[in-house]
């Protein structure tokens, strides 16, 4: 059964799958730029039928994939050798390569790619021509090109917001609902300063007060009696407890 030509529909995608979309075709050229370019070593190693890799092969000459050169006269055989349209499909076997090597190679990818300039395995990577930033669907818009004939960009459903990138440091987490603590304000525990011998502290919460030293005890005989001590010579002790006593003067011995 011949399936559908995408011939008359004006997206790149659907042209690539016109020339590339058998699946014998892509391993054709896998092979090409393993460097294979005999027909019968295209054969042993695909384990295609001839009939089918001499169609295939026609095909990718036909669209300039594949160009045919004689290197041998009696009998006429050829070599099968990649056109620069062909090589332009690395990126394009190289993408279905690392997509097999994620996601359908249990057993680990079945060829590792390095790269001679360095010697180390390497993945191809899409970044920006203009800004050199890496390229994600999500950073990426569809706008209609110079080609567009048939509305291929109408009637799309809306696309979500990109989503953002992981923060490359912690940074503290805040929503509106829950705003940060506000840094709590020093009190007299914590001075600025350190304390000097003579400085007081205090726990009060309040605003600082300033410190009052109090007042040294009063005797007790001074606090019932203010006046005794301030007019008055001291008494003798037996007078003290006699206050009824009229002093007089002593007299002189013998009088």
């Amino acid at each position: 059964m011949r399936r559908k030509s995408f011939q008359d529909m004006h997206c790149s995608v659907a042209q690539f799958l016109e020339v590339g979309g058998e699946w014998w075709t892509m391993l054709i050229v896998r092979d090409a730029f393993l460097g294979v370019t005999r027909f019968d070593d295209f054969h042993d190693r695909l384990g295609i039928s001839r009939n089918v890799l001499t169609q295939r092969l026609e095909h990718l000459i036909e669209h300039g994939i594949v160009e045919r050169a004689a290197y041998q006269d009696k009998p006429v055989r050829y070599d099968y050798r990649l056109t620069d349209k062909g090589r332009a499909l690395w990126p394009v076997l190289n993408a279905m390569r690392q997509w097999g090597d994620q996601w359908a190679a249990p057993d680990g990818p079945p060829v590792i790619v390095k790269h001679t300039a360095c010697g180390h395995p390497t993945t191809a990577i899409h970044i920006c021509s203009a800004c050199q930033k890496p390229l994600t669907p999500e950073t990426l818009k569809a706008t209609p090109g110079p080609g567009a004939k048939d509305g291929l960009l109408k009637n799309l459903p809306q696309r979500p917001p990109p989503r953002p990138n992981p923060p490359t440091d912690h940074k503290p987490h805040s929503s509106p609902t829950h705003p940060p603590p506000a840094p709590a304000k020093p009190t007299l525990t914590q001075p600025t300063h350190p304390p000097s011998p003579n400085t007081r502290t205090t726990t009060q919460a309040h605003p600082a007060q300033p410190a009052h030293e109090p007042k040294p005890a009063q005797p007790a005989l001074q606090a019932t009696q203010p006046d005794q001590h301030l007019n008055h010579p001291a008494r003798p002790a037996s007078e003290a407890t006699q206050p009824g006593r009229r002093l007089r003067p002593s007299s002189p011995a013998g009088a």
